[in-house]
């Protein structure tokens, strides 16, 4: 290779701006693993400049060796025709674009295999970026990040109160890859909603929606039925396939008898299974939220009802004085 490495002759300016490259390599680098990605999303001013710098040095001390020591002919003859005498450092920036790629590659695919080796048997897969994410943010996320995040990897129910003193009350449908500043949102599919009341703070009367006891008993019925359906790939040993098989048919037998008194009591049920659940989806930006808990209604009796009070549940209707 001719030339130097940041160009011949060059100075002290010459060589910060031949250093600007590869903090930009250094960021999209960060920017494209999975796992730096969060670091990156959370890091401000000096300290993101910081984290691109030493993943800018981490690339060039692989890149500054791979480019001296493998030489291609027709390469460097065609960046000194077109580079000249920067022909050398253009080299080197090109072996720093590969060794990037390759750093990317391997740093997510060590996560992909994580991913798939924690993978429940009936989880949906939704991609390795948002299982890192989630799995980062539980860890050291805000308590907001961490509540919702297990509301929707459980499907807990969760009681969203808003400014407008509007309460929904449902199952995560989706969450903002990376959710976590204001313009960002949620998506819940709604089992009931109320207001509070704007002196005493009571729960008003509950709107419930039927759809959403249909969508829940049927999406898992879905989910197990794909399992059943691929079981035999999934696990290999004969017994274990066997005892699997019988508790999935067990909780679809349950399941159909949960189904069919819900579509018996809606007037042309059958059009329930073309319509799209997104459709009865509540989409709520973050900002909005004040307050939010996961919601059980026996356990919610039991926390806010005792021998020494008679106050009614907090999901209950108000009385009137």
């Amino acid at each position: 290779m001719t030339g130097s490495t940041l160009g011949a002759g060059a100075g002290a300016g010459a060589g910060i701006l031949g250093a600007l490259p590869f903090i930009v390599l250094g960021y999209l680098m960060l920017v494209a693993a999975y796992r730096t990605r969060y670091h990156v999303a959370h890091a401000e001013g000096q300290r993101l400049f910081f984290m691109c710098a030493a993943a800018a040095l981490l690339i060039a001390a692989f890149a500054v060796p791979l480019s001296r020591q493998v030489e291609l002919a027709f390469l460097s003859n065609v960046l000194e025709a077109v580079f000249g005498s920067q022909a050398g450092y253009v080299e080197t920036l090109l072996a720093a674009a590969l060794v990037a790629a390759i750093l990317v590659a391997v740093l997510n695919g060590i996560d992909a295999g994580r991913r798939r080796r924690s993978k429940r048997l009936d989880e949906a897969d939704d991609g390795t970026w948002p299982w890192v994410f989630r799995s980062l943010a539980s860890r050291n996320g805000s308590p907001m990040q961490r509540l919702m995040i297990r509301a929707e990897q459980d499907e807990r129910l969760i009681a969203l109160t808003l400014s407008s003193r509007k309460v929904y009350c449902g199952i995560v449908l989706k969450l903002s890859p990376a959710f976590r500043s204001d313009d960002q949102f949620i998506e819940i599919i709604p089992m009931f909603s109320t207001a509070r009341d704007k002196d005493t703070l009571a729960f008003g009367e509950r709107v419930e929606y039927p759809m959403f006891h249909w969508w829940r008993a049927t999406r898992r019925r879905e989910q197990l039925e794909d399992l059943r359906k691929n079981l035999g790939a999934l696990v290999k040993d004969e017994s274990q396939r066997a005892a699997i098989h019988a508790e999935v048919s067990k909780e679809l037998d349950a399941l159909e008898q949960r189904i069919r008194p819900i579509e018996a009591a809606i007037p042309n049920a059958a059009g329930l299974h073309g319509q799209s659940i997104r459709d009865w989806a509540k989409v709520i930006p973050l900002k909005l939220i004040e307050s939010a808990s996961i919601y059980d209604e026996e356990s919610n009796r039991i926390w806010f009802t005792s021998a020494a009070s008679e106050s009614p549940p907090p999901d209950s209707p108000p009385t009137a004085p």
